[in-house]
């Protein structure tokens, strides 16, 4: 966990003191427009990321997220950070661009009406016995 977080703090999108205040705003239950403007400073510096360094930088994301959320279960983290961060990461990740793949053009050629189509094998009534 700790090797995916400093991958995370490389890009400097943010810094550990703005994850504090995130944190401990969103503990003394802060109002959305609020949490929003702290996480609006982050995504703002993540738009002006390469494309390739935005997927790189939102899977390292994911990772700790799911990482954390597993690892809690088994074990009692001492550090405090490693919750911080997950909180931070848990809120930043929904605000991040939605990104969507188009299909590769070999499984779109081979997709028509025709391969989809349900036919018709046989007809007449059902029948149903008494019992």
């Amino acid at each position: 966990m700790y090797d995916i977080q400093r991958k995370i703090t490389e890009y400097q999108l943010f810094s550990d003191e703005e994850v504090d205040v995130f944190v401990n705003s969103y503990l003394k239950n802060a109002t959305p427009d609020i949490i929003n403007s702290l996480l609006d400073k982050v995504v703002e510096k993540y738009e002006e990321l390469a494309e390739d360094i935005k997927k790189i930088y939102k899977d390292l994301c994911n990772d700790y997220c799911k990482l954390y959320a597993f690892l809690s279960q088994l074990l009692p983290f001492e550090d405090t950070s490693l919750e911080k961060y997950y909180i931070f990461l848990r809120f930043l990740k929904k605000k991040f661009p939605i990104t969507t793949t188009s299909l590769p053009t070999e499984i779109l050629e081979q997709i028509t009406a025709d391969t989809i189509k349900i036919g018709k094998k046989s007809q007449g009534p059902i029948v149903l016995e008494k019992k």
